[in-house]
């Protein structure tokens, strides 16, 4: 008994999660970020920039006044320290920071 009822809570649980579209309470409505979408021709080593979040070891950084996804070479480096563009793979940056 105890099987089929929790059975029938399943099933009565699924189909008001679907017909009512409780689910859509849970998602989110906006987009706060996106993957990048910069031209590799914009970079070029040397460019400099700052860091937006942690880098550990990818983050944010700002370069030539866009935000770009960037990784470090060193280790950690912390939000708000100068960073310059150390090599290009692809689409991936790599940044050093700068003392």
């Amino acid at each position: 008994i105890t099987s089929f009822l929790a059975i029938v809570a399943c099933i009565v649980l699924i189909i008001w999660v679907l017909r009512f579209d409780t689910w859509k309470k849970f998602a989110s409505k906006s987009i706060d970020s996106k993957a990048n979408d910069f031209k590799v021709e914009e970079f070029k080593v040397g460019d400099k920039g700052i860091t937006i979040s942690r880098l550990a070891p990818a983050g944010m950084a700002e370069i030539n006044g866009q935000s770009v996804e960037v990784s470090t070479i060193t280790s950690f480096v912390d939000p708000k320290t100068e960073i310059g563009i150390e090599k290009i793979d692809g689409n991936k940056i790599f940044v050093r920071p700068i003392e």
